[in-house]
């Protein structure tokens, strides 16, 4: 089980709200995913993709303990993200005077780093399937995003 995460900084011209996707594959399907608009305006691109990474984590968790139940164990959730300050703000437990205005029930993945239930993992923007939940794509953009989340052309013959 792995997921791939990301956020798009403000990009609603009305409220300036971001919005969130984030998609989870298990043995080469996607099983979850979600695209949303986040609840409050951020102020950086770190914030949004933060906030981002702990709703993936919320629904990772969820996932885990769902298989666990069919009796599959995942001991640890890994996290593709592409957004290398969100990822260290994320395992550091240090204050940050400039994200000291996060929320914090935000925090939440804080704990499921140190935990070992979630291992965030870097993914550069040009390889992140879960650009497909938040932004426009090009067609062969788009394409890569979904094969990449197990997803497939259905034909449909005519008859």
């Amino acid at each position: 089980l792995y997921g791939a995460v990301d956020a798009d900084w403000g990009a609603n011209s009305t409220d300036r709200r971001s919005y969130s996707g984030f998609a989870f594959i298990y043995a080469g399907s996607s099983i979850s995913w979600e695209a949303r608009k986040q609840r409050t305006v951020s102020l950086s691109s770190t914030e949004s993709e933060y906030i981002a990474i702990t709703e993936a984590a919320k629904e990772a968790l969820y996932l885990k303990g769902a298989l666990k139940e069919v009796g599959i164990e995942c001991t640890s959730v890994k996290l593709f993200n592409d957004n290398q300050s969100a990822q260290k703000l994320a395992v550091s437990s240090n204050f940050h005077p400039r994200t000291k205005h996060i929320d914090v029930r935000h925090h939440f993945i804080r704990d499921c780093v140190r935990d070992k239930a979630i291992t965030l993992e870097y993914m550069s923007t040009q390889k992140m399937p879960a650009d497909i939940l938040t932004k426009g794509l090009t067609e062969l953009k788009h394409s890569n995003c979904s094969s990449s989340l197990g997803l497939t052309e259905c034909n449909q013959e005519e008859e």
